[in-house]
């Protein structure tokens, strides 16, 4: 049997539908994304000029082993390759990546098609680092960073859902969170990740405001799930909560707040040696 991921799949559906095909006419996936953000929904009313394309057939271009300094298990820098207007194959691969890695939310919030990674509106992730740990000249692993308060913000994250891309890309958090030159916004398992991990967190309310300049905050310090709040009282909130304090004795990992993400609230902590 053939192990293949979500991703490597949709590169080969592809080809073979191009291939059926038999013509050189660009073709398009239609298709409304489902909005990960309640503020950007699609309205074919209020929004009749938003593209409902999410990637494109026959694509032109380069691919990312085509990319000068490509090599296996190397960091490559791609954003600029990615604001190229030329290099749909290399967008259409990378989003594929994003689109699986963040399903579980519905999609991410600022990459909600192939085409936004050629946006910079959309796409701001300046540093956008992208590395090829298998066999198959493809992307495996992504990472995208932004400039924030004087460090790098972790902020894009994504793979093709095999082991060893998923360890790649925590072993990388890990590192990059823990050279005192990046930080991150996290909960759920990848918060457990980073505890597990003994990453230090920012448990300073002041500290923690001045890395997310901007954005509103509401300080808690101890997981909200222990103060009775009934926002964070279902299971999953339940068990971050406990495991912060598993991991983080005298109150290391008590360094929780909540903001809103679009209409929700979510509890978040920020890890990073800064």
């Amino acid at each position: 049997m053939i192990n293949m991921t979500e991703q490597k799949l949709r590169r080969l559906v592809r080809t073979l539908i191009k291939e059926s095909l038999n013509e050189a006419k660009p073709t398009r996936i239609i298709g409304v994304p489902t909005p990960a953000n309640p503020t950007r929904p699609y309205d074919p009313v209020t929004n009749i000029n938003r593209p409902l394309k999410k990637v494109q057939f026959g694509a032109k271009g380069k691919k990312f082993h085509e990319l000068p300094g490509y090599a296996k298990n190397k960091e490559l820098a791609i954003y600029d390759d990615l604001m190229d207007p030329e290099n749909e194959a290399l967008r259409n691969d990378i989003f594929d990546l994003i689109d699986a890695s963040y399903a579980y939310l519905g999609g991410n919030t600022d990459i909600r098609t192939s085409f936004d990674l050629k946006d910079p509106k959309q796409n701001d992730y300046v540093n956008f680092l992208a590395w090829d740990i298998d066999e198959d000249p493809e992307a495996d692993v992504i990472r995208g960073m932004k400039p924030k308060a004087g460090k790098l913000k972790l902020t894009l994250s994504a793979n093709d859902g095999s082991r060893a891309a998923v360890d790649k890309g925590i072993d990388d958090t890990i590192m990059r969170l823990q050279s005192g030159q990046a930080y991150a916004e996290m909960s759920g398992k990848s918060a457990t990740v980073q505890m597990k991990a003994g990453t230090a967190a920012i448990t300073d309310p002041q500290t923690a405001q001045e890395m997310l300049p901007g954005k509103t905050i509401e300080w808690f310090g101890e997981h909200p799930y222990f103060t009775g709040d009934e926002r964070f009282q279902d299971k999953a909130s339940e068990i971050e909560a406990l495991k912060s304090k598993q991991y983080g004795p005298g109150g290391k990992y008590d360094g929780w707040y909540v903001r809103m993400l679009g209409s929700s609230p979510h509890a978040k902590m920020l890890f990073g040696a800064v």
